[in-house]
């Protein structure tokens, strides 16, 4: 009886070092994950701030094109009174 007894304790301590192996891999798995988060958190603010600076960039650009079309207005117009002044 005695040898029935150590085999069981045996078998029970194997599982309890296999659950405890378990936990330890998820609590690892668990921490890679946070660590992806924070990556992943950081990678956010760095493309939101490009964004913001693309949208700088693209209003810039807009500006830019407005001023020229009111140019080219201006240039039109001074354009047809020349051309009627040689006339």
């Amino acid at each position: 009886m005695k040898n029935v007894n150590q085999k069981a304790n045996k078998k029970v301590q194997k599982a309890l070092g296999v659950f405890d192996k378990a936990i330890k891999e998820v609590a690892d798995a668990q921490a890679l994950l946070t660590e992806g988060v924070k990556l992943d958190v950081a990678n956010v603010i760095v493309l939101k701030q490009k964004i913001r600076n693309l949208e700088m960039d693209i209003e810039s650009v807009e500006d830019g094109k407005r001023i020229k079309g009111e140019n080219m207005q201006k240039n039109s117009k001074l354009l047809r009174n020349l051309k009627q002044f040689k006339a």
